[in-house]
Formats: C-alpha cells, sequence, structure tokens
C-alpha cells in the first residue's frame, strides 16, 4: 500500500501521476491543491497573457480556466457516502497544530538541508 501511495504521490513531471490518479477517481474525491496551484502558476507565468498583436492569449485563458473549473468540480461533489470514524475524529480532535511558520522552516531545514551551489 506504502508502494502505491508513494507512486501517487511523485513529485515529477508537475504532479501528473497524482493528477491522472485523481481523474481516474469516482467522487467524493479530496485532491491534493498543490498540485492545482503548481499547474496554475505555471500556466499563469508560464504563458503571456497577451499575443504579439496584443490580443488576450485566448489558450492560456483555456488552460486557466480548466483548472479552475476541475477544483470547483471537486467543491460540487457531495461527501454523504462518508461515514464517521471515531478514531479519526478522535485524532483530529486531538492533534496538537503548530501554525508558526518559523517552526515549520526550521523543520523543513532539518529534513532538506540547504546546500551550497555555484
Amino acid at each position: 500500500m506504502v508502494e502505491d501511495l508513494e507512486k501517487v504521490a511523485k513529485l515529477d513531471d508537475r504532479f501528473l501521476a497524482m493528477r491522472t490518479y485523481i481523474h481516474a477517481c469516482e467522487p467524493p474525491c479530496m485532491p491534493l491543491i498543490a498540485a492545482y496551484l503548481d499547474m496554475i502558476y505555471v500556466i499563469d507565468f508560464g504563458m503571456p497573457t497577451f499575443d504579439d498583436s496584443g490580443f488576450v492569449n485566448f489558450g492560456k485563458m483555456v488552460r486557466l480556466s480548466k483548472q479552475v473549473r476541475e477544483l470547483i468540480q471537486f467543491k460540487q461533489d457531495q461527501y454523504t457516502t462518508l461515514e464517521d470514524d471515531p478514531a479519526i475524529k478522535s485524532y483530529l480532535a486531538n492533534l496538537d497544530v503548530v501554525l508558526n511558520e518559523d517552526h515549520y522552516y526550521k523543520l523543513s531545514l532539518q529534513h532538506e538541508p540547504r546546500t551550497e551551489t555555484g
């Protein structure tokens, strides 16, 4: 099971495996928002908004709208088939969440130390 999750959660090719898996899922499904934000970022900053003639780049707008539509679709799906799980509720209720940006930055440096480049 862990191996399957690792295959789906690979970060290469802009979350291609994750996006492929999500498109094949039966709703309800909760997508990894980072995958969509990554694609929106790449489209928005990687493509010009206007073409050489000064017209709006329609291809860019179509790609952006497709990503937004997919996210909206996930939000509109009903999650009525999910059953309450007391163990999960208890875990989430007792989760000690630290909302401190500095704390998470230090943790990220522990897991992925900066290296000198150049």
